[in-house]
Formats: C-alpha cells, sequence, structure tokens
C-alpha cells in the first residue's frame, strides 16, 4: 500500500516536503476531509510493516522509539518496530508514533540501510529543539494527525460559536483529533489561524 512512497521519500528525502508527503498518506488511506476524525496512525504504521507495542519499560523520559532490525523477526513478524511508552497520554502517544514514521520516511533507506534508531525523549536538550530533522518530522507529525483544511475547517466552526472560550476550541480540537492540547495549540499557530 505504501511502498512507493516509501522507495519515492527514502530516496531523496531532501525532495520530501512534510506536508506534502503527510498528505500522500492521508490520499492512500482515503482519509476523509469531511470526516475530520482522528487519523488511524496506528493502522498506518501497521500498513507501513511496523509492529507497534505499548510497554512500561522505558525509561521515565523516554516517550518512545523506532527500532528497524533484521533480528527482530526473530521475536516479532517484522524486522520495523515502534515502542511506546505507556505513562505518556494517549494524543502523546499517537505523536511519538507519526514522529517516527517520520523519521523512517525522511531518516532511514531502506536501500541502503540494515538498521535504524531513535529514541523520543520527553525533554530534548536546546540543539536538538533547532535540528532541522527533528523540526521536519514533529511537522510531518502535525501535518499527519491534524490535516491542514480538516483542522482549519473544525477550528472556524468552533470558533464561530460564541459560548466557546479559546481553552474550549482547543479542548474540543485536541479531543477531535486524538492530539494534546499543546499539539493543536501549535497546529493553530503554525496555520495561522485568526483566534478572534
Amino acid at each position: 500500500m505504501f511502498s512507493q512512497l516509501i522507495r519515492e521519500t527514502q530516496s531523496n528525502p531532501r525532495n520530501a516536503f512534510p506536508e506534502e508527503t503527510a498528505n500522500k498518506i492521508l490520499q492512500i488511506i482515503k482519509y476523509s476531509e469531511k470526516n475530520s476524525s482522528a487519523v488511524p496512525i496506528i493502522d498506518i504504521a501497521k500498513s507501513m510493516g511496523f509492529f507497534v507495542n505499548i510497554t512500561d519499560n522505558l525509561p521515565n523520559n523516554d516517550s518512545g522509539f523506532i527500532i528497524i532490525s533484521p533480528e527482530l523477526k526473530e521475536h516479532f513478524y517484522s524486522n520495523k518496530g515502534i515502542v511506546v511508552s505507556n505513562k505518556i497520554k494517549y494524543g502523546k502517544a499517537r505523536f511519538v508514533i507519526a514522529h517516527e514514521i517520520g523519521h523512517y520516511l525522511f531518516d532511514f533507506n531502506e536501500q541502503t540501510e540494515a538498521q535504524f534508531s531513535h529514541i523520543f525523549k520527553e525533554h530534548y536538550n536546546k540543539e536538538s529543539q533547532h535540528d532541522p530533522n527533528e523540526l521536519r518530522v514533529n511537522q510531518f507529525a502535525a501535518c499527519l494527525l491534524m490535516p491542514r483544511s480538516a483542522f482549519s475547517e473544525s477550528f472556524e466552526k468552533l470558533k464561530s460559536n460564541p459560548d466557546l472560550s479559546l481553552a474550549d476550541i482547543i479542548s474540543t480540537l485536541a479531543e477531535q483529533f486524538a492530539v494534546t492540547p499543546k499539539a493543536a495549540t501549535a497546529r493553530i499557530q503554525e496555520l495561522g489561524l485568526k483566534v478572534v
């Protein structure tokens, strides 16, 4: 289902843009912008050949990680895995999965590499906050989980209700797209949506 997109993106990641890549995935899964429901991120990961494991065996500062290794097939059905801490909230876990898919698409090449890993830390150091790879996969995750049109349309519809405060709007968007309020707030700002 995703093999052509994966090959194209991994073979030339510098020419792959986060929102464009996210939109291609949404087209492949036939995501309806009118639906405005949560993107099925675990189904996407599994369709890309990942096993997804939720565990309590991660250090407190680690939200999750991606690992790609031929040895994984000895214990799992795949050589690709995304592991997420069960200590984080559901919306954050979904973001971690989308973020790690981004690393798979933009920072790994199945044709030339056999192994890859990346740990999603809860609190990155200052250098990684400005790391172009981290910024790119965070943007990809936001675009995938909160598609521009669906998110903007939902925001405008909620904003038109005079009984809702900004906090209510953010909370509703976070619930609707199954992300954290922090992620919904960042997406509002990223899209330049007018709050008043």
